[in-house]
């Protein structure tokens, strides 16, 4: 029996043999590893999706059951780019280098937008949607302030300079520096950090919740669990992370 993945016309076969469960486990990623330990702390078991056959269809990687509803998980990794790995490169060859960290969040905004892709051609009307991201850069290139960016990257940066002439404070609101809006990317339900890299002694996370999300995703899940989780609201012309407590 197969199913067919909605707007997509992508087949995938939704029972699969122990032998071809166990090869898919044996090539998951750390951050899908992590991912997969995560959400069992949380309670909810995630089972594997079968990557489609169709080349240009990509299906999220998890799916669980949570309060009657289907979750679907996509996992993003955050690796290095090509300045990132010139820099490591001289770092190995004993060079003394300096850079410059960009704290835009627009790594974190392409893999949400990628994500919001592979959820929105697969889920269902009702189907709650999760984008776990991990860093997973070497020490010395890696976010310094990840949950910053990655907030920054959902709800936009906020940038204000006084005029020199006429001495006028101007401001850019979040305008177009934003992953989220009511008209884009709102098949994400929450965000998820994830912290669980070679530079950590367990798997931990911070939840972001996505305010113009169609399906949001339930409060207190993560908080409950002893996680940090968050909600962006405008607090004067701010988006600010307001804490979700158990």
């Amino acid at each position: 029996m197969h199913k067919k993945i909605p707007k997509r016309g992508c087949l995938i076969t939704p029972l699969w043999s122990l032998k071809n469960c166990y090869e898919l486990m044996v090539t998951m990623n750390i951050s899908e590893e992590n991912t997969l330990s995560l959400f069992g702390l949380l309670g909810i078991s995630l089972s594997k999706i079968p990557e489609s056959p169709e080349p240009h269809c990509k299906t999220p990687d998890f799916e669980a059951t949570l309060t009657g509803n289907r979750i679907l998980v996509e996992v993003k990794e955050i690796r290095e780019n090509p300045d990132e790995k010139e820099v490591l490169n001289r770092f190995n060859e004993s060079n003394l280098v300096s850079m410059s960290i960009n704290l835009d969040g627009k790594r974190f905004q392409k893999a949400l937008s990628e994500a919001n892709h592979q959820l929105k051609g697969y889920s269902n009307a009702k189907d709650l949607c999760v984008v776990a991201i991990e860093d997973v850069r070497e020490f010395a290139v890696r976010s310094e302030s990840p949950v910053f960016e990655l907030h920054q990257a959902m709800y936009g940066e906020y940038i204000s300079w006084l005029g020199i002439d006429d001495r006028t404070i101007c401001i850019d609101s979040h305008g177009k520096s934003r992953a989220l809006s009511f008209q884009k990317n709102t098949s994400i339900s929450c965000a998820v950090l994830i912290l669980g890299s070679k530079y950590h002694t367990q798997v931990s996370a911070v939840c972001i919740h996505n305010k113009f999300a169609k399906n949001p995703f339930p409060e207190g899940v993560f908080a409950k669990a002893g996680y940090q989780e968050y909600k962006s609201e405008l607090i004067g012309k701010r988006e600010k992370l307001v804490e979700i407590n158990s």
